[in-house]
């Protein structure tokens, strides 16, 4: 079983070759431009989504009382663009709100959950410093100016 998965998988995707271009830069010869490049994330795009004040339900329990349904027993949870959440007990049950009242939450209040760069550790730095000589020369600045 374990070797026609493997097999199937390897089809599927096969290793990458080496001969092909990368594809960055073939976006940036066809469009002449290096837009895809400026995509990179800072620390405050990353926001704390778990923090207790934010969450728009306090439980996803579907029962409030002792012998009521428990979180272990839902086969199917169902989120809502508008913010409800629906479950089944049983997956042919039809979808039922969760008997809970949401919180409204507004986007731009949940905080960062990084006041800084991340740094990384000496030996990972001095790994990726030993990079630099296969890479591009305009790269290494970025190798350079990574907090460690």
């Amino acid at each position: 079983m374990t070797f026609y998965l493997d097999t199937t998988l390897h089809d599927e995707f096969p290793t990458p070759d080496p001969q092909v271009p990368d594809i960055a830069n073939e976006v940036e010869i066809e469009t002449g431009s290096d837009q895809h490049l400026d995509s990179a994330q800072t620390s405050e795009f990353f926001r704390d989504y778990a923090a207790k004040a934010t969450l728009r339900y306090d439980s996803i329990r579907p029962g409030h009382k002792t012998g009521d349904s428990m979180v272990t027993d839902i086969r199917g949870l169902k989120y809502d663009p508008n913010g409800f959440i629906y479950y089944k007990l049983d997956l042919d049950l039809e979808w039922q709100e969760l008997p809970r009242r949401p919180k409204p939450v507004n986007p731009k209040m949940f905080p960062a959950l990084y006041s800084d760069k991340l740094k990384i550790t000496e030996k990972k730095w001095k790994d990726l410093q030993s990079l630099k000589s296969v890479l591009p020369a305009d790269c290494h600045s970025f190798y350079d100016a990574l907090p460690h």
